[in-house]
């Protein structure tokens, strides 16, 4: 039985427990707390290392400075008055080793905006969810 924690209060969700030991390490960046744990939940089950950051961007700061940078972010953009290509054009700019992106958004906006980038849009059944990620980081579904 896997046990949960939910956040911190740096706003760091995870278990710390890896649930198979080549797992890769997933940060969920989204401010929705329910839908930050469920997607958590989703992604150690299916064998990775999630973590998860709610609120704000000092995920950014902590992501690069970790000893272990995810291999991949699952991005919540959601307000479509948020230009999210600028704001994924700053974000690789500031960190020029950023890991695969994928962009989780409810916005049509957001959504058509970012043509050419990864995005799923909310609604999604966790099945294509796990494929995109699979995409990006093959070798582990």
């Amino acid at each position: 039985m896997l046990m949960f924690t939910l956040f911190s209060s740096d706003g760091i969700c995870g278990t710390g427990k890896q649930v198979f030991p080549s797992s890769r390490h997933v940060l969920v960046v989204e401010d929705n707390v329910v839908i930050a744990d469920m997607l958590c939940q989703t992604l150690e089950l299916a064998g990775y290392r999630a973590t998860a950051h709610v609120g704000g961007e000092t995920w950014i700061d902590k992501a690069m400075q970790s000893n272990e940078p995810p291999a991949l972010v699952l991005l919540g953009l959601d307000n479509p008055e948020t230009n999210g290509a600028a704001f994924l054009h700053h974000l690789r700019v500031e960190w020029n080793t950023a890991p695969p992106i994928i962009v989780l958004t409810t916005s049509k906006e957001i959504h058509d905006e970012l043509a050419g980038e990864r995005v799923v849009q909310k609604p999604f059944h966790v099945r294509d969810l796990l494929a995109e990620i699979h995409k990006e980081l093959p070798g582990r579904l």
